[in-house]
């Protein structure tokens, strides 16, 4: 059937739209289709625009465009210069179009060649060598090619058909004969096979997410694509090595592309432009704006684009329909439903005039249709076979058989001679039909009988396979499933199931309309029943679950069918009693209505279907069930084989060839979440391999962080709204903390304080709330507490615990980057000008700098710690810059949304920026973790003994130390325990548990009655004990190890006047008793099991000690505090007793520490206040366990060392003696037991 142009084109109109003084000429031009914004009143609303362009192929200004009087949306556009025509797709109507005499306006026509496409993702390639138009169709799930040269619109044939399921770009290269697509499916891939659909071969198979348009450079011999998702251009050769990502454009819609000489055009309607960009650099030549339209299509109207002294075999072959090119040669192929002859030019009919299309029955007749009147309105039915009261249909597509129920019996007959034969005469009502095409078996119902029968079509032997139903009907069985469904009930109406031998019955769902339902339908795409119900399409899972609502349906639905990625459903007009068919487009659970086809000439339809021999396969595709046994990816490479393949980060695991698995870094790695494939990475710094972060589902991650001492990776999840963590080991995915759910918000970045294990984090509200974000932290044990409430956009973190200071960024109305001690005090916006989209912060540890990056700018800066000296250290345009890491040794490692690799940046004279881990199966890269053994924070060592001696959180300030509660609970009168908790002590000098207040005796600096508590500083002055009130006024602390005598909770503390002599001499006192009783309750000793242990103070939980200590930690020296500095060699050591355990200090922790020797003995020694000006000064041991914290994995190879050692390392504060929990560790037998006790604890 054949649409006049004229009817629909009629009020065709052509102006001159002039950017320039100028007019474009004829001739070349680079064409782009546009689609108007109609809530502008601009006028008039252009179709599509021709771009002069200069010899390199950029456009200028100068253009000339074309619209029309009626809504007419050209998505697609392909040129054939030497004939002077345009092809162009127009969505509305789901019709390609094709303008003759385009270059010359006053005698241009359009006409239609191929109609009934699927829609906004169909795409169009030509063949200008043979002359053949090629298209995609995602709804029918083919590929199909028409020579548009004739009138017939019939003149097609369908190239791809099997192992294909959403197909969107296509491309072709004339000279070798291929033709390119890519297929989004459950595997999505880049294919490539001839031009008559032969050969196939899958080119790249991961990494894609959306390749929508795809483009082959006949020049270079390379395709490119374009993937929405991953906001990235591409390209590959031919056989889909040297792939590489020309660019990536952050927030970019990307719809098609073309290519011609060095240059890639790409159109983005989400942002109304479309981009000129070279090829071969990635960079942006041109981005070109038409006001109130989005651009779709492009194509190149050119002669260099089709290549000149080709030969045409085609023209020398003269096949009588359609003519494909051979890269030697051409062959004849012929259009659907039709054969070639022997002498391979000539076509012949195909055993009967149909093959494929919508087959309706009345009352009287069976009729049949194009297959494209699914989709589109204008098709007539033909009607070929006249048999009285058919009430339902099957069809047998193989055998080409109708099996049809009358009245009086079933029947059945061939398309091809149209004669009635009887199959079974039965006795009752039939009022459901289904075909079983792998036994070609005949099952239906009979409500009046309430009975489900069987005939076997060769056999024609009968069975009952259930009776005594409630009034069965509309019958659907499943052959590959070995089901069959149907509904029952007459009041109260429900779908039941079975398998084919009518066992294991049961019921699947129940309807709420008390009306007759609507036959059932099945989806073998998504495994799920469709049905209507009380004026709704309803889909649910074969066994009920997840019944869903998705349409609303005509009022006197009748029957509901599905053919590939259709919904079809026919009703009745009263009082007419016409018959239309309404299709829709099913994409997951949501329903696109297409035009209704309305057939007046037939009257009432009773049942349809669709023809087509391919909807009945002998079994599933090789990767149609269980992912075809494969892990990750299953590529169908026939109708039975596969292969199974791996994602980026992964490889094959060797024991078993299906499945995959990946290789923990555990050394010198970065850490990067990948927001577009849903993966974390660790890049290897020193093999340079990519493994993923092996968890069965990541969604949208956001901030990531590497927990080197428990070898555990934590992130976030904005589509989940949660912090979550994997050990790299074991695999074991948990659930730390779920923002959503507590606050509405998704957590964003990260950083950790390895001294205590608590995980700051920053997050982002989920409603928009221009207050609703915070900084908080998080306790191993999950415990929670807010830090810095009422932020707007808060996203970076990054910690410098040895100085209790904390900075984060917060990119929302006025950006900024922020600072604080780390339990959210004294908080300030540092650097307040100049940032836009602050992103990520590093810190330089060694030089006290700190780095950011921002995306607005993308400009990587430096300053102190003050915000003085600030620097532009590197500029990267376009690049979005996101997060940022610095290694020690002098390097900045960053991501940008627009790189697909990591860049580092060699901090010299000379900045040098060197791209690494580029691949181009890499998404989107956001946040960036660094671990190297050499490179972590300097702990703060007030809170590594013990948590602090603070019940929950110990936080290092900027002055000292803080002790907090989590959320909705307060500080105690003592300073250290929360309101909630009460501690269990066992006493020193028996076992006797008593519980009691937690209360600390602990050092503060005295401070003046007018000074402000914010603002007290550590001077040398000699520390005063602080009375009650003290300790309740102030959580703000210097040491956290001392605790008070435990006693009657009455007793008062002795207050100490600083100056007077009494004062002084208690004082001494003190210190002489509390250093002589620790010596002694460290020396007491007592047998259990045979081991030799000491009785030592913790607060905390008993934890299994640490196994295979080195010999070596029996070296007893111990380092030297004195008066005078200048006095003390290097590393000066002196012997002490047996029970006491030396550390060393280096020559950089002394000149840190030169001239306040008060707060070297506060920040070194845990026991300053018991130590006086002496020349051999001793420590004892009293570090208990950090509380909540648990016994770490022992790797045989000892990877790291103890937590606590390697704290100390880091500091420079060398260790010897002891193990993890800093407990003097004694050698019996071959191993090396703590010679301590763990005290209970009630919390």
């Amino acid at each position: 059937m054949r649409i006049d142009a004229s009817s629909i084109l009629s009020c065709l109109l052509v102006i001159a739209f002039k950017m320039k003084s100028t007019t474009a000429e004829s001739g070349p031009a680079l064409v782009v289709t546009y689609i108007p914004d109609r809530s502008s009143l601009q006028i008039p609303k252009y179709s599509y625009c021709r771009f002069q362009i200069l010899e390199s192929g950029v456009p200028t200004t100068t253009i000339r465009c074309t619209y029309f009087d009626i809504s007419v949306y050209f998505l697609g556009v392909v040129a054939d210069y030497q004939s002077d025509v345009l092809f162009l797709y127009e969505n509305i109507r789901s019709i390609i179009y094709m303008e003759t005499n385009h270059s010359q306006e006053a005698i241009r026509t359009w006409i239609p060649i191929q109609e009934g496409l699927a829609g906004m993702h169909t795409r169009i390639a030509y063949d200008w060598l043979s002359k053949n138009l090629y298209w995609t169709d995602i709804t029918y799930g083919w590929i199909g090619v028409i020579s548009p040269r004739t009138d017939d619109q019939r003149r097609y044939r369908i190239l791809v058909h099997e192992n294909i399921q959403r197909p969107h770009g296509i491309a072709l290269d004339p000279i070798q004969g291929f033709l390119f697509w890519t297929d989004i499916d459950q595997t999505v891939r880049i294919e490539r096979s001839s031009l008559s659909g032969d050969d196939r071969r899958v080119l790249i198979s991961s990494g894609l997410i959306t390749p929508y348009s795809i483009v082959a450079d006949i020049r270079t011999q390379n395709m490119f694509w374009i993937d929405d998702e991953k906001d990235t251009i591409e390209s590959a050769q031919y056989d889909g090595t040297g792939r590489k990502i020309i660019k990536r454009i952050a927030h970019a819609g990307l719809f098609h592309l073309e290519v011609f000489k060095e240059l890639v055009y790409v159109s983005d309607p989400t942002n109304k432009q479309f981009y000129v960009i070279n090829k071969n650099t990635g960079e942006t030549q041109i981005a070109l704006t038409l006001p109130y339209h989005y651009p779709y299509g492009i194509t190149m109207y050119h002669p260099d684009v089709q290549a000149a002294n080709i030969t045409d075999y085609c023209r020398l072959r003269q096949c009588s329909q359609i003519c494909i090119s051979k890269k030697a040669g051409a062959m004849c192929m012929c259009k659907e439903g039709f054969i070639l002859s022997p002498d391979g030019k000539n076509c012949s009919e195909d055993s009967g005039p149909f093959h494929r299309g919508l087959v309706v029955s009345n009352s009287t007749s069976l009729c049949i249709a194009d297959i494209h009147a699914i989709s589109t309105s204008g098709f007539n039915l033909t009607c070929f076979l006249l048999v009285a009261g058919i009430t339902h249909f099957e069809l047998d597509t193989i055998r080409r058989e109708i099996i049809f129920a009358n009245n009086s019996g079933l029947y059945y007959t061939s398309f091809d001679q149209f004669t009635v034969q009887n199959l079974i005469a039965v006795s009752g009502n039939v009022s459901g039909l289904a075909f079983d095409w792998k036994d070609r078996s005949i099952y239906w119902t009979e409500v009046n009988t309430g009975k489900i029968l069987l005939v076997s079509r060769d056999r024609s032997i009968s069975l009952t396979i259930l009776s005594s139903l409630a009034s069965p009907r509309n019958i659907l069985v499943l052959p590959i499933e070995r089901l069959m469904f149907w509904v029952s009930g007459s009041h109260l109406y429900k779908i039941e199931s079975s398998k084919l031998d009518g066992t294991d019955r049961r019921v699947v769902t129940y309807f709420s309309a008390t009306t007759s339902p609507a036959s059932i339908s099945f989806d073998p795409s998504s495994q799920r029943l469709y049905f209507v119900d009380d004026s709704y399409i309803k889909t649910c899972n074969l066994n009920g679950s997840d019944v869903q609502k998705i349409s609303t349906a005509p009022s006197n639905t009748e029957s509901i069918y599905i053919y590939k990625a259709y919904l079809l459903l026919h009703y009745r007009s009263w009082p007419s009693l016409s018959s239309t068919i309404k299709s829709f487009v099913i994409e997951g659970l949501n329903l696109t209505e297409k035009s209704p086809s309305q057939f007046t000439s037939i009257g009432s339809i009773t049942d349809m279907k669709v023809f087509d021999e391919r909807v009945q396969p002998s079994g599933k595709g090789p990767c149609d069930e269980m992912n075809g046994g494969c892990e990750q990816i299953c590529i169908a490479t026939g109708l039975v084989n596969r292969v199974c393949r791996c994602q980026l980060g992964f490889k094959t695991d060797p024991a078993n060839a299906n499945g995959c698995s990946s290789s923990p870094v555990y050394n010198n790695f970065l850490l990067v979440s990948d927001w577009t494939n849903d993966m974390i990475y660790q890049l290897s710094l020193e093999t340079n391999d990519v493994q993923a972060v092996d968890v069965k589902k990541i969604k949208d991650p956001t901030g990531v962080a590497y927990d080197y001492i428990r070898k555990t990776v934590i992130w976030g999840s904005s589509n989940l709204q949660q912090i979550l963590s994997v050990n790299i080991n074991a695999s074991i995915e948990m659930l730390l903390f779920p923002t959503g759910d507590r606050y509405n918000t998704f957590p964003d970045r990260f950083a950790i304080d390895f001294a205590t294990g608590n995980i700051f984090y920053t997050a982002v509200s989920l409603n928009g709330s221009a207050s609703g974000g915070y900084i908080a932290v998080l306790s191993l044990s999950g415990r929670h507490k807010k830090l810095i409430t009422e932020l707007e956009q808060p996203r970076a973190i990054v910690l410098y615990p040895s100085k209790g200071l904390m900075f984060w960024t917060d990119h929302g109305t006025y950006p900024y980057i922020g600072k604080s001690a780390m339990n959210g005090q004294n908080k300030i916006a540092f650097i307040n000008t100049g940032v836009t989209w602050p992103n990520g912060l590093a810190l330089d540890y060694k030089n006290d700098r700190l780095y950011w990056t921002d995306g607005s700018t993308n400009r990587v800066e430096s300053c102190k710690l003050d915000g003085t000296e600030r620097t532009i250290v590197f500029v990267d345009s376009e690049a979005h810059l996101m997060d940022i890491a610095y290694d020690n040794a002098g390097y900045l490692y960053y991501t940008a949304w627009n790189r697909p690799y990591i860049t580092k940046l060699v901090l010299s004279q000379t900045i040098q920026a060197v791209h690494l881990f580029e691949n181009a199966e890499l998404g989107r890269l956001d946040d960036l973790d660094i671990y190297l053994l050499d490179n972590q924070p300097p702990p703060n060592i007030l809170c590594s003994y013990n948590n602090g001696n603070c019940s929950t959180f110990c936080f290092p300030t900027m002055d000292g130390r803080s002790c907090s509660c989590e959320d909705l609970d307060s500080i105690s009168a003592d300073g250290v325990t929360c309101s909630s908790e009460t501690t269990t002590y066992r006493s020193t000098a028996s076992s006797t548990t008593v519980k009691t207040k937690s209360t600390m005796v602990l050092p503060t600096t005295p401070s003046s009655p007018t000074q402000d508590s914010s603002t007290t500083k550590t001077t040398k002055t000699t520390a005063r004990l602080p009375t009650t009130e003290n300790v309740t006024s102030s959580t703000r602390v210097a040491d956290p190890l001392t605790p008070e005598p435990t006693g009657d909770n009455n007793q008062k503390l002795i207050p100490i006047v600083a100056g007077s002599a009494g004062g002084i001499v208690v004082l001494i006192a003190i210190v002489a008793t509390i250093f002589i009783t620790r010596c002694m309750i460290l020396r007491k000793t007592h047998k259990q099991g045979g081991r030799e242990q000491s009785m030592s103070w913790n607060r905390d939980i008993e934890i299994q000690p640490r196994r295979n200590e080195p010999s070596e930690v029996a070296d007893r020296s111990i380092s030297v505090v004195s008066d005078d500095y200048d006095t003390i060699q290097p590393n000066e050591v002196y012997s002490c007793p047996d029970y006491l355990t030396p550390r060393i200090y280096s020559d950089e922790f002394r000149e840190q520490t030169a001239g306040n020797e008060l707060e070297y003995n506060r920040v070194g020694n845990p026991d300053y206040e018991t130590l006086t000006k002496s020349k051999e000064l001793a420590y004892s041991q009293t570090a208990g366990v950090h509380k909540g914290r648990v016994n770490d994995y022992e790797s045989p190879d000892r990877r790291l060392e103890n937590e606590y050692t390697h704290l100390m390392k880091i500091a420079k504060l060398p260790v010897r003696g002891e193990n993890r929990f800093g407990e003097e560790t004694k050698s019996v037998g071959s191993e090396h037991m703590p010679m301590g006790q763990v005290v209970e604890q009630d919390s």
